[in-house]
This record gives structure tokens, sequence and C-alpha cells, in this order.
């Protein structure tokens, strides 16, 4: 009787845990996406969604599962579900915009991220999302104008500044990429990619003896020794195009791949300002190739200077 009691008591307990609701199936959800099992994850918000079909968050909590899990076909529909049972979820439009933009369908990226910006008009990460998405479509002056409202907005951004020299160095407006630039070391002088970019686009604009002096002026106020150290290193003429990609790697495959491709793109600038132009090409056109086409803006980058050089 006792082994009975404790298997009915046991069992009751089970039963007890067993999601009951719509609710309990969202809860559990979020519990293993919050541990990063999807799988798990994706069957209770569908469990839920079997029996509540008309929440929107639901949707919205599977999209953002499934685009985690990198199935950006059923992150979309997951999204456009959302938006068909709330046709004002700003976050749903911006999300669906990042699912779009993974499948380098900028077109409709940028569409779903200005709908986000016109409902959540506050959020300042969905303004950036469609500068960079602009930037990576190679349409650099609407990107330009996202990058003024936010440094608009936020005066003493000193990222902003840096990516709106970016677009305009790209964009062919030298001078006024100088002074972004220049801001931007000017707000945040321990920033190493600022001080990088200052440095590229003084090159492009001066002799490398000039962009070297003002390096010099602005490397003692970095770490060197972390990356992307070795990169200002290599300007300066301190280290090796090879020492430069040794650097770079890391044990990480997510950062592995971006440094390198970091590496690579700047070693080719490297070699561009120092005249070695077939050099230059093959780094460039490396980064265009191999570097992920949602790490920044490298891809667009190193395809305008492809065309720069030829």
């Amino acid at each position: 009787m006792r082994v009975l009691g404790w298997v009915l008591s046991t069992f009751l307990l089970a039963a007890s845990a067993w999601p009951q609701s719509a609710a309990d199936w969202v809860k559990r959800g979020n519990d293993y996406s919050s541990k990063g099992d999807y799988v798990h994850a994706i069957e209770a918000y569908t469990d839920s969604i079997r029996l509540n079909p008309g929440s929107p968050t639901t949707f919205f909590a599977r999209g953002r599962v499934y685009f985690r899990n990198h199935d950006d076909d059923r992150a979309i529909q997951d999204y456009t579900d959302a938006i068909r049972l709330a046709p004002d979820y700003g976050e749903a439009f911006r999300e669906r915009g990042h699912a779009y933009e993974d499948k380098v369908d900028y077109k409709h990226a940028i569409q779903d991220y200005t709908e986000a910006i016109r409902l959540r008009p506050g959020d300042i990460n969905v303004l950036y999302a469609r500068a960079f998405a602009y930037e990576r479509k190679g349409d650099y002056e609407p990107a330009i104008a996202d990058f003024t409202e936010i440094i608009r907005r936020f005066p003493q951004a000193a990222d902003a500044y840096r990516n709106r020299g970016q677009a305009r160095l790209y964009s062919g407006h030298l001078p006024e990429a100088l002074q972004d630039l220049s801001r931007a070391v000017e707000l945040d002088s321990s920033g190493h990619y600022n001080v990088i970019w200052l440095y590229i686009a003084r090159a492009k604009g001066a002799t490398a003896a000039v962009a070297v002096e003002e390096l010099t002026k602005n490397a003692p106020k970095l770490d060197l020794t972390r990356w992307p150290g070795p990169v200002i290193q290599l300007f300066l003429g301190k280290t090796t195009p090879e020492a430069v990609l040794q650097a770079a790697s890391n044990r990480d495959s997510k950062k592995n791949r971006e440094q390198r491709c970091e590496a690579n793109f700047y070693i080719a600038e490297h070699q561009a300002v120092r005249g070695q132009r077939k050099a230059a090409l093959r780094g460039f056109r490396f980064a265009s190739e191999n570097c992920d086409k949602d790490y920044f803006f490298y891809v667009p980058a190193a395809r305008a200077e492809l065309a720069n050089q030829r």
C-alpha cells in the first residue's frame, strides 16, 4: 500500500506540474528559450498556440526562437501572424525586419524597420538597424540621414558620428567624413575603431605620413595589446600583416570569424595606402566574400573599395 501510495502521489505531482493552459505552455517555452533549448521552446510555444491561436505575443515569442535557431522563413511567418493579430505590433515589425535582413532581403527589411519606427518612434535601436540595412544595401544617403537623426537626439554618441563618417567616406563625402570621424575621436578617444577609421579617412585625403602622425598622437590612449590594437600597430608600421592575422585568431568560433574578417579588411586598407594595389584587391575580395553579411558593414565597404581600386 505504501508503494502504491508513493506511485500515486508521484503521478499526481507530475500531473500538476504539466502545463494546463496556453499561459503555462508559454512559461515553459520561455524557460526553454532562456536556456538555449530552442527545439523544446518551439514545441512549447506551438502547444500554447494550439490552445490559444489568437495570441500575437506567442507567435512573436516563437518567431524569435525560430530566428535564433537560424530558421528565418518560419520566423518571418510567425512575425507576420503576430502582425495580422496585432497590426500595431511595432516589435514584430522590427524583428521581422531582422529576419528579412538575415536573408539579405534589404528591401523588405527596410520597409519593416520604417513601420517599426512609425510605431515606436522612441526606439533608437530600430533607427540604427535601418541605417545599417541601408549601408549594407549600398544606399548611403538615407543611412546618413538616419545617423543624422540619431546624432540630433544623442549629440554625444561617438558611435553615431563614426558610423555616419564611414557612410560619408564611401559615398564620396570625404571632408564631411573627416569631420565626423574627428568628432568621434573627440567624444571617445579610447575607442579603437574611432581612431582606426579616422586614420583610414585621413590616409585617403592626405599623405600616409600625415595620417600616421595623427595616429601616433592618438595611439598612446589605447590598449594595443587587445584586439583591434594589432591593427593600429600595423598602421604605425610596428607589426606585420601575418602577425595581425595571428592576433585575430580566437577560440570562440564566432569571434574568430569576425576578427579575421576585420583583419583581412584592415590589412587591405594598409596595403592600399602603400600603393600595393594587387595585394589590396585580394584582401578586399576576401572580405567581400568571407565576412558575415550582417557583421557591421565590412562587406559593402570591401565592395566599395574593390570598385575604387579598379
